[in-house]
């Protein structure tokens, strides 16, 4: 009111010199009188738009008023704010606001009507959803304070003064932007600088404590600790560190003691001397949004009677460091920041998309141009793992290092000649090289002799031979395998010892030691990989160079597979099925999907350093190689950087202290480089594997449950950027039907539905998100997810001979399920892939599932690497990357001869929606009784999702297994421990 006094004051004083000065130089002729006429109009006008906006304001027509609480839009979010005081610039009508939670580095800010929400106003007895610590909480309004504050009860506790900006009614859904606007997610930088004035905590006479500080999230996770600082109540710490937090809204510190207590293990020993919290409204908006926080906490006490008193001050300074590594020119080379392992240069590597592609699948997939548009361009050619592994055997001469989950030392590499070398055999060779490629089981009575004698020579391709062949040569042949003591996951890590013992390979099977006697049964080893020597490109050199094979597939049973994931094409001795019981008879096999590498160059020395360390810990140190023949890893580089066709390639790891004597603690680089990985994708991803479940605190039901990875959640963040910008992006997610073994039981049964909860969740995010900003696109635009099937359709003659080896019906229903399978002439094809590749550019694979087993550092032992070649980024995304997925697709669409134009740009719409509509063909096709080949193997996985992003299954149960909701169900009888 005052403002408005001044301004018609100091209106009517100008009024008056103005029409003064106009009357006399009316009076005068020229140009001067012609300027002041045109003042005098434009004073009129003026006059005119000044009477205007005060019949405005004395008549109600302006929309807000000094002093009311609004909402107002800023960086596409709405804010709460109060209207200060009414804004006319050139003659525009805005409003000048003062921010309740300080938004931004400003205290007020000018704004247009536009920008500005008004707030519903509540009657006393309305039922509401009230803002608290960033969530949403039923309440009701007991008092109306004239519209300005209300207050409000929930749960039997009543809180005063609550903020109209803070309300939303009952029945008014809650965006997910104003969900989890307030909460930090992401990288943080925390700087724990000194506390003030805290209280004296000593127990044992001293004038002061022995402080130091601990941070936890809202579920009491712990984020990062400070050390301690001796005797004094002004600690200075300068504690910094950077960490991954995962949507949390609330920060927790807690100043403890480290003398508290009369004994040091007391059970009230570390006992919190102060504490306080850093809350939506006190500056953890600012860190949320990319922001940062420098100033004081105010501590107080905790009395176990009364109000808490004033503690003194924590000075902290908390940023968010989201796109500190475009700046830094680290989105080029997609090297991980903050990692045990730092990306190496120079490396050669081969991408497998099977255990065995071959010649045939080589000529019948579509062909793929490689390095496409450049002086580098030719055919892509499919290389193949377990034949390219035998070859490398043969020729090494120092070590061979294995190491897996499980080892098969009858596992047979080699099954076919290579197509141009068969070709040439004579009749009685061809029949050589078939019982060759079968084992001892061919030899029959009538085998001439020399064929015999021919073939136990020969019989060299099995694993087992080849390593003690190797070791009789003077090779150290070492393997490392987890020690299944328990016998439940059927590794055969004591066959596997025993085969081996009396000869000169070194066999360890090593326990996942952890504190807990009852885990260290089911925690697993479960890093794959051969290490080995190898002759350098310089023939007349005596050194050896090293070259190291990392990713999912183990060698052992089950493994070996094609592109076409045959049903019945079966080898003798390697049948497997584990989806469902088959009474021990060869009948229909479950086929496999999986990812490998090989990776020649400085990261090799890596994977040897990762071998030996882990050796060094649980096993023997005076085994390990300590020869000099090895080329030092600063010389070994196969590749100049200026060469196009380099590789950078880095190392993570999933371990803690009790597998590797060096590691401070725990190393989670996997999930950090997923994260990483993620975010910094700029158009899509294409995502294979085992499992997929993470970030439970977007989950509507059992947030708790300890499934805190946050590669889901992240991947929700990275689409609504996507969606919020209006930038083209997807995600696609390929996962098995369901984990491995009955889908009925109760284990299998709570992976599902924590897998459920997970996909749920980020469909929701995602289509309030759309809702939001009012897009008209579908979520499945943006994330996709499916599953991998295959269906056959085989001779009447075949089908004859298999219907002999049918186990009868009995007493046991999964001889019914494999009846049932074998008649639809149907199966999953079970995914047991870990990879990622982020806009063809970059590839993770390794061991490493998207779990907290596998991701947390604690639980299950793991290794992965990222890949990706400099030369070939951004626009010149054309590298073998870019083939190798597009090469993947080609195997699971069933593209034969040509691929469709569409997959080339994945993150268009018009891919997603025609990858969706084959996929959702294929699934009908797979669900049908008719006994036909299906169209392609990728099929859609039996959600179903609508426009709003609510999800559905599709259909009760999976086909052909009786009880197994899609769904899953929950079990209490299953540690959420173990199932994360």
């Amino acid at each position: 009111k005052l403002q408005f006094l001044y301004f018609i004051a100091a209106h009517q004083v100008t009024m008056r010199l103005l029409c003064c000065f106009a009357s006399k130089a009316e009076r005068n002729d020229g140009e001067m009188g012609t300027c002041i006429r045109r003042s005098a109009d434009q004073r009129k006008r003026h006059i005119e738009k000044f009477n205007e906006v005060m019949t405005k304001l004395y008549k109600g027509h302006f929309k807000y008023k000094s002093g009311q609480p609004v909402d107002v839009l800023w960086k596409g979010d709405y804010w709460p704010a109060v209207i200060n005081s009414l804004k006319l610039e050139n003659n525009k009508e805005s409003y000048e606001v003062k921010w309740a939670t300080y938004t931004n580095e400003r205290l007020y800010d000018i704004v247009p009507p536009e920008a500005i929400r008004e707030i519903t106003h509540y009657e006393e007895g309305d039922l509401v959803k009230a803002l608290w610590m960033g969530e949403y909480y039923d309440a009701e309004i007991i008092k109306s304070n004239f519209g300005t504050s209300y207050d409000i009860e929930w749960g039997g506790t009543k809180t005063f003064g609550v903020q109209p900006n803070q309300i939303r009614p009952k029945s008014a859904p809650i965006p997910a932007k104003e969900r989890y606007h307030h909460q930090a997610h992401g990288l943080i930088r925390f700087r724990i600088i000194e506390a003030l004035g805290i209280p004296k905590s000593d127990m044992f006479g001293h004038k002061s404590g022995d402080p130091f500080v601990e941070v936890y999230d809202r579920k009491g996770r712990l984020i990062t600790a400070t050390k301690v600082e001796q005797n004094t109540v002004n600690p200075r710490w300068n504690h910094e560190e950077i960490v991954r937090i995962a949507n949390t809204n609330l920060l927790y510190f807690a100043v403890k003691d480290e003398d508290m207590g009369i004994f040091k293990d007391c059970a009230f020993r570390n006992e919190i001397v102060c504490e306080g919290l850093l809350a939506p409204d006190f500056g953890l908006n600012m860190i949320s949004n990319g922001g940062r926080f420098r100033g004081a906490i105010p501590l107080y006490t905790d009395p176990l009677i009364g109000k808490p008193k004033p503690a003194g001050d924590l000075m902290v300074e908390i940023e968010c460091l989201q796109g500190e590594n475009e700046k830094s020119g680290q989105l080029l080379t997609w090297e991980v920041p903050r990692t045990k392992f730092s990306a190496t240069s120079g490396n050669r590597v081969s991408l497998y998309q099977s255990a065995h592609v071959g010649r045939e699948w080589n000529q019948r997939l579509a062909p793929i141009n490689l390095y496409e548009y450049s002086e580098l361009a030719r055919p892509y050619e499919r290389e193949s793992y377990w034949i390219d592994l035998y070859h490398r055997m043969r020729l090494a001469k120092e070590l061979i290092y294995v190491y897996g989950w499980s080892v098969d030392p009858l596992m047979q590499l080699v099954r076919e000649m290579p197509p141009p070398a068969r070709e040439r055999l004579s009749p009685e060779g061809k029949r050589f090289h078939a019982m060759e490629t079968q084992g001892p089981s061919s030899l029959k009575p009538d085998t001439p002799e020399h064929l015999k004698q021919a073939l136990w020579k020969k019989w060299h391709h099995r694993l087992g031979d080849v390593l003690k062949e190797k070791s009789n040569q003077g090779v150290i042949v070492l393997i490392m395998i987890w020690n299944d003591a328990t016998g439940m996951a059927g590794t055969g890590s004591s066959q596997c010892a025993t085969y081996f013992r009396g000869t000169n390979v070194k066999v360890r099977c090593m326990m996942r030691s952890v504190a807990s006697v009852r885990l260290t049964a089911t925690l697993t080893h479960h890093q794959k990989g051969v290490i080995l020597d190898a002759p350098c490109d310089n023939e007349s050199s005596r050194r050896r160079r090293l070259v190291a094979f990392i990713g999912g597939i183990d060698l052992t049973g089950g493994r070996w597979d094609c592109p076409g994931k045959h049903l019945f094409n079966i080898h003798e001795h390697d049948y497997y099925q584990n989806l469902a019981n088959s009474g021990g008879q060869t009948v229909l096999r479950q086929p496999w999907q999986d990812i490998h590498c090989m990776v020649e160059g400085q990261l090799a020395h890596d994977a040897l350093t990762n071998f030996h360390q882990r050796w060094a810990t649980q096993g023997h140190k005076e085994e390990l190689y300590r020869g000099s023949l090895i080329i030092p890893m600063n010389q070994d580089i196969l590749l100049d950087e200026e060469n196009p066709e380099s590789w950078n390639a880095q190392m993570f790891r999933s371990i803690d202290t009790t597998s590797d004597y060096t590691v401070n603690g725990i190393e989670s680089d996997c999930h950090r480089a997923w994260v990483y990985a993620i975010e910094k994708s700029r158009r899509f991803l294409y995502i294979e594997n085992q499992y997929f479940m993470g970030s439970s605190e977007l989950w509507s039901e059992k947030p708790d449950s300890g499934a805190s990875n946050m590669i889901p959640g992240t991947i929700v963040k990275r689409i609504q950027r996507a969606i919020r910008q209006g930038d083209p992006y997807c995600a696609y997610i390929l996962i098995p039907l369901f984990p491995e073994g009955d889908p009925a039981s109760a284990p299998m049964q709570e992976l599902l539905h924590w897998q459920y909860h997970t996909i749920k969740a980020m469909y929701r995010e995602i289509g309030a998100t759309l809702n939001a900003v009012k897009s008209p696109n579908h979520p499945r635009d943006y994330l996709q997810f499916f599953a991998t099937c295959n269906k056959e359709n085989i001779s009447e003659a075949c089908d004859r001979a298999v219907e002999k080896e049918l186990p009868k019906d009995g007493l046991f229903k999964k001889y019914k399920e494999i009846r049932k399978l074998y008649k639809n002439k149907r199966c999953p094809i079970y995914v047991h892939s870990k990879m990622l590749i982020a806009d063809d550019e970059y590839i993770i694979m390794g061991s490493a599932n998207i779990n907290d087993r596998s991701m947390s550092g604690n639980r299950d032992t793991e290794i992965a690497v990222g890949l990706c070649q400099p030369h070939f980024v951004r626009q010149s995304a054309t590298g073998m990357v870019r083939c190798f997925r597009i090469s993947l697709w080609t195997e699971h669409l069933n593209f034969m001869g040509t691929y469709p134009p569409q997959i080339q740009r994945p993150e268009l719409p018009e891919c997603a929606r025609y990858i969706r509509d084959r996929t959702d063909r294929a699934w009908e096709e797979y669900c049908s009784t008719a006994t036909k080949s299906i169209t392609c193997h990728l099929v859609t996985y039996p959600y179903t999702i609508d426009k709003n992003g609510n999800l559905r299954s599709n259909g009760k149960e999976f086909p052909d297994f009786a009880g197994s909701k899609i769904t899953g169900s929950n079990s209490y009888f299953v540690c959420d421990f173990l199932t994360a």
